[in-house]
């Protein structure tokens, strides 16, 4: 050993106090050695998961309480890196910009070229910055067209992928091609302060802070929505794929209107304790049992951690429900999540019009841009979803529909008027004999005009109930094709074709309707009749 040690170059009193070292570490290091295995058993059982949401899932099962910092020191001595990259999504742009949703309508995909959907996504190499924008055929999967460009917010990244789509859509002109795209990211569009256009705006706890503290005239219930995008969902044996993990405020429910179907929602013990509890959708449910009631109060397991079921929401037709929600504070830890609050929801009050609307829009963009360095006027930097004014404009749209019905409807009863009275008119041409015969033998001339009127009632009756039940048939139709279908825009909500039946009021507005209408038809016709004169009505052929 003395001569290991001297051709090593170290002395003997190292090595010998090393080695004691090595059979006996000090408590810290020892402490270092234990936290490094446990990490690396946690590895193992997650590995596609960093050291940040390791010590979050070590903190919930075991209460040990880590830095970060310590354990990304843990990790890597004992070499742990995740094995799959996670991206960080980002929010959607401004939906009143975006072209009506045609996949909504289920459309039938049975050949090339039909439906084109497209995405673009950035990463980082090697310190690089790139941009890819991908166009995907929906029939077979296939990346019919792709562009790449390592400048930030290249809208030509886009376009020349759109080329290429444009030119192949040339070559194959017997297909009716559907594009479908999303509403990208929200970024600044304007330089500021020295600043370039082109940076991403985060909202923090303290933009969550100051819109429920300096907008309380206006403001009612707040909160955030953060959220897990690609969780796997199981109970037993079933799983569902592929959903979103959204953390939110007990004031989501009523801030959304949700609709609750079985249990509870969020509330505020679990948000203040970090509950791992969490609210399925109706669909959800039903993938994971078949009595999906019965999943209250069950464990279900979501990423390798388990969530108790405290409740059950009702479908949205709007939505695809792929969403389940847990307490805000409870993601924000599992997934460190920092400050972010990822998206703020809040309800309004005295904004009455849209005009005020618009105002406090204005202002609260402004606020909230100068807080992140953006322009005050800078309308790409945030997006506001503002559901009020969404559901004034359409009721003002409903209203233009139901006017110009009301106007199709008038020129439909006025042409059936003229229809009837010249059948009418036809009629007591071919019957003057008849009249004349009537008058000779004491017929008056009231009934005469009676008699013609009568008989045109009678005409409309026949031929408008028979509309009626036609009507009533097709309402049954859509009832049973697109009823239940909801229109919900959170104040503005309406359901489409359900109980197509009518109450007698309606009944007896329709009756008076088709009996004025007969009136009118006939009333020329009966007062030609009427004057017929007995001598010339014998003479007619």
């Amino acid at each position: 050993m003395k001569l290991l040690c001297k051709m090593m170059g170290i002395n003997r009193s190292s090595f010998y106090y090393w080695k004691k070292r090595l059979s006996d570490p000090a408590p810290r290091t020892k402490k270092l050695f234990d936290n490094i295995q446990l990490f690396s058993e946690y590895h193992m059982k997650y590995p596609s998961h960093g050291y940040r949401w390791l010590n979050a899932k070590l903190r919930l099962d075991t209460g040990l309480i880590l830095s970060d910092q310590y354990a990304h020191r843990c990790c890597k001595i004992a070499g742990i890196k995740s094995k799959s990259k996670h991206y960080k999504y980002k929010k959607p742009g401004d939906p009143g910009r975006v072209f009506p949703n045609l996949l909504s309508a289920q459309i039938n995909i049975d050949g090339p070229l039909q439906c084109i959907v497209s995405d673009m996504t950035a990463f980082y190499v090697k310190g690089t910055y790139y941009e890819l924008t991908l166009y995907m055929d929906l029939w077979n999967n296939e990346i019919v067209s792709h562009a790449l460009s390592g400048k930030r917010g290249d809208r030509m990244t886009y376009i020349n992928g759109l080329k290429d789509l444009l030119e192949l859509k040339r070559t194959h002109p017997e297909y009716q091609m559907i594009l479908h795209s999303d509403q990208g990211s929200v970024y600044t569009s304007k330089a500021y302060n020295g600043l370039k256009e082109g940076r991403e705006i985060t909202l923090n706890d303290r933009d969550l802070a100051i819109t429920g503290d300096n907008y309380a005239q206006h403001v009612d219930h707040v909160g955030g929505v953060l959220s897990q995008y690609g969780v796997t969902v199981a109970y037993g044996e079933n799983y569902v794929a592929t959903q979103n993990l959204v953390g939110i405020y007990p004031t989501h429910v009523n801030i959304n209107k949700t609709e609750m179907l079985a249990g509870r929602f969020i509330n505020e013990p679990d948000f203040r304790e970090r509950r791992k509890v969490v609210v399925l959708s109706c669909s959800q449910a039903k993938e994971l049992c078949h009595d999906y009631r019965s999943l209250i109060n069950k464990n279900v397991n979501i990423n390798g951690l388990a969530f108790k079921v405290v409740g059950i929401t009702k479908d949205d037709e709007s939505r695809k429900n792929n969403e389940l929600f847990t307490a805000f504070t409870t993601l924000k830890a599992i997934y460190a999540k920092g400050d972010n609050v990822g998206n703020i929801e809040f309800s309004i009050k005295n904004l009455k019009t849209k005009e005020d609307n618009e105002k406090f829009e204005a202002n609260y963009r402004a606020s909230t841009n100068l807080r992140h360095q953006a322009a005050p006027d800078d309308e790409q930097a945030l997006w506001m979803w503002n559901r009020y004014t969404d559901s004034l404009t359409m009721a003002q749209g409903i209203g233009i529909i139901r006017t110009a019905l009301w106007i199709v409807g008038l020129f439909t009863l006025l042409s059936g008027i003229v229809g009837v009275s010249n059948i009418m008119l036809i009629t007591v041409k071919e019957r003057t004999r008849e009249f004349g015969i009537r008058k000779a033998i004491g017929a008056r001339p009231k009934d005469i005009l009676m008699l013609i009127i009568a008989e045109s009632i009678i005409i409309t009756s026949v031929f408008g109930y028979i509309g009626m039940l036609c009507g009533i048939l097709t309402n049954l139709y859509m009832d049973a094709t697109m009823g239940h279908m909801v229109m919900d825009s959170g104040i503005f909500r309406a359901t489409m074709f359900v109980d197509p039946t009518v109450g007698l009021d309606v009944c007896i507005k329709a009756t008076l309707t088709i009996i004025i209408a007969g009136t009118i038809a006939g009333l020329i016709p009966a007062i030609k009749a009427s004057r017929i004169r007995p001598i010339e009505a014998l003479r007619a052929e």
